[in-house]
């Protein structure tokens, strides 16, 4: 069986407003590979949650009300915009804040099949992690309302629930996590780091020695489409890199990438 990341949780980085992990994209790999045994069913049949320790883990998420009363929260804001490019925009409300440490993780994972419905799959892996689910507490956190919309609408960017398959029971269930979910995010939000733009200058000491703009043509040479606005994310541009075994190495000191020159001679 094999495991690979999509290009959806590579958005999940440490200067996102989403939950992430302080380890490696091939540390994430094999932290889910341990603990697969351990995958509860997901909202429907080719979609599982596997439970992982949530040593490394940052959540994103917070209590307004707690945030607001211990200054953890601030400029709170609303954007509008797509989460993917090609998708519709959504309205998205968040604030400037410091994550936390999760107490409770969810990997969530879609199988090859699941994937392909939508067109939405990356790899040629059997499963494929979508997203890091952290929670602040020792609760799950539940799928966001408009996500869980855009799945039951069918809408680009969704994966059906095939609710016409669904026992009278699994409805009412449905429901119920549906109501729940609206209700836990109408108390709490999604922070993001507060972060200075950086403009990452090519300096070049190898021979190979490239920027993260310099990456992002790169990759899109290579037809992955990446935006523009990413080249700051590395994080972001490792997991793209690891995920297509393309060896690609970072330098902090001068903020700087190298690709392996023996890739350009295969």
């Amino acid at each position: 069986m094999k495991i690979a990341l999509n290009e959806c949780v590579l958005r999940q980085t440490k200067q996102s407003k989403f939950s992430h992990f302080e380890g490696s994209w091939e540390e994430l790999v094999k932290l889910v590979e341990d603990n697969f045994d351990k995958a509860k069913p997901g909202y429907r049949d080719g979609v599982c949650l596997v439970p992982v320790p949530p040593d490394r883990f940052m959540s994103s998420v917070i209590n307004i009300s707690k945030g607001m009363r211990d200054g953890e929260i601030k400029n709170i804001k609303a954007v509008y915009k797509p989460r993917f490019e090609g998708e519709d925009p959504v309205i998205q409300i968040v604030a400037s804040g410091n994550k936390g440490h999760a107490k409770c993780v969810n990997i969530v994972l879609y199988n090859h099949e699941t994937l392909q419905e939508g067109d939405e799959a990356t790899t040629g892996a059997d499963w494929e992690i979508l997203s890091i689910n952290a929670s602040p507490t020792k609760e799950e956190v539940p799928m966001g309302s408009t996500t869980r919309a855009r799945n039951i609408l069918v809408e680009h960017g969704g994966t059906n629930p095939n609710l016409e398959n669904k026992s009278k029971d699994e409805l009412i269930q449905f429901i119920r996590d549906g109501a729940r979910a609206s209700m836990f995010w109408s108390r709490h939000i999604m922070v993001e780091p507060e972060t200075e733009d950086k403009i990452r200058p090519l300096s070049p000491t190898h021979d190979h020695s490239m920027s993260g703009s310099d990456v992002i043509d790169f990759f899109n040479k290579k037809g992955f489409n990446i935006q523009e606005d990413l080249c700051n994310n590395v994080d972001y541009l490792l997991g793209m890199a690891f995920n297509y075994k393309i060896p690609l190495t970072y330098f902090p000191d001068n903020d700087t990438f190298e690709v392996s020159p023996d890739y350009f001679s295969l």
